[in-house]
């Protein structure tokens, strides 16, 4: 996950555009995560919640990695139904 700080005003502008909702989860809550992806020079810059900022963190940005984790889950999921 690429962090970088954003300035108040930033914060406020995104945090407006986006409704106080995580970009991900939909999640409304006061305490968002300010992420920056700028891959190919395009930043995009967003608010997430606890959660879905944590995920990103720990799998370090890694889809293939989530990949295999939501593969895990539906396995999980599905031998129980």
């Amino acid at each position: 996950m690429k962090e970088q700080y954003a300035t108040k005003k930033v914060w406020k502008e995104i945090y407006s555009n986006q409704r106080g909702l995580c970009d991900i989860c939909g999640k409304k809550t006061i305490k968002l995560d300010f992420y920056r992806d700028c891959e190919d020079n395009d930043p995009h810059d967003t608010l997430l919640c606890d959660r879905c900022a944590s995920v990103l963190r720990l799998c370090k940005d890694d889809i293939e990695l989530l990949e295999e984790l939501i593969g895990f889950l539906k396995f999980q999921r599905d031998r129980w139904i």
